[in-house]
């Protein structure tokens, strides 16, 4: 004969469990939540490092166009004309 499977939950339990899964999912709501802000967090990091970048080639291409007389000055321009943007 086999054993009979029962399954009984007292009150006490039961609020225990539901406690249990509420906190479960409100944990994976924080991590969730946390993890979707890093992730903007690193896409504006990028983005402003990018900005810097283009910022300091920016600068660097309008002090060359400035000094085009001297012979050092015209060969770094025409070498910085010909680079290709840093992304």
């Amino acid at each position: 004969m086999s054993p009979a499977f029962g399954f009984a939950l007292d009150q006490g339990q039961l609020v225990s469990l539901i406690t249990f899964f509420l906190v479960c999912l409100l944990l994976v709501g924080t991590v969730t939540a946390l993890n979707a802000a890093v992730d903007l967090l690193l896409v504006e990091i990028d983005f402003r490092r990018g900005a810097q970048i283009a910022l300091g080639q920016l600068a660097l291409w309008q002090r060359l166009r400035r000094m085009p007389s001297s012979p050092a000055g015209t060969r770094v321009l025409k070498e910085y004309s010909v680079m290709k943007p840093m992304r």
